[in-house]
């Protein structure tokens, strides 16, 4: 649906064409949030008041689909904003991420030299896009142009890391890439899904697949 179309009752139910709607899964990417934002006053009113319920709220989109998030949680200098056990329990599932912008000389030196090693990207972009990656770059210089780029725009910087994968027939000819989601509601596993797909990107846009997980008890 159209979060555009979603009416609220006097009583603060929401509404899509005469239907009351308790649950959403929120797939707007937050540049088109912001511009249909002034359309979307029942939606935003009914997020927040919690008679719809979304993934990760809207807060939770906001500074999530940031991926500078991710640098400040990386960078060493930001650590005084956080509690020490909240540093402890993110620094292993975050590579190294930086915002390009803040980088000193050494480290943009490092970046430029060692494409294969890094990731480029740019906040708030979603299912994809955006996103450079340095092994599939062709030359050192169109990396080197790709990270100036980055640099002037403000993106986001990280490691390159391995995804997991597999054989899809039984001589080994043909290998896809496969990750794994899981998620959480108030601390506990809810729900996981798995993805394919031969691209370095595994968006669902692109080449990914989804695959069934099963959970045991």
């Amino acid at each position: 649906m159209d979060p555009r179309s979603v009416k609220q009752t006097p009583t603060g139910d929401a509404v899509v064409n005469g239907r009351r709607i308790r649950h959403g899964y929120l797939k707007l990417g937050i540049k088109t949030f912001a511009r249909m934002r002034a359309d979307m006053d029942p939606f935003v009113s009914a997020v927040r008041r919690r008679t719809i319920f979304v993934q990760n709220g809207l807060h939770g989109r906001f500074v999530g689909d940031n991926k500078l998030c991710l640098a400040i949680l990386s960078d060493p200098s930001f650590r005084y904003l956080f509690p020490a056990k909240t540093l402890d329990a993110v620094r292993d599932h975050i590579p190294w991420s930086r915002g390009l912008a803040n980088c000193a000389d050494a480290d943009l030196k490092r970046i430029r030299r060692n494409r294969t090693a890094y990731v480029l990207k740019r906040p708030f972009d979603t299912r994809g896009r955006g996103v450079v990656v340095g092994r599939g770059v062709a030359t050192d210089s169109e990396w080197a142009h790709a990270v100036e780029r980055a640099r002037r725009a403000r993106w986001v910087v990280q490691q390159f890391v391995e995804t997991a994968q597999f054989e899809t027939d039984d001589f080994g000819n043909d290998q896809r890439y496969h990750d794994l989601s899981i998620g959480l509601i108030n601390g506990k596993l809810s729900g996981a899904f798995a993805r394919s797909g031969n691209d370095l990107r595994l968006n669902l846009a692109r080449s990914g697949r989804l695959h069934p997980v099963f959970i045991g008890s």
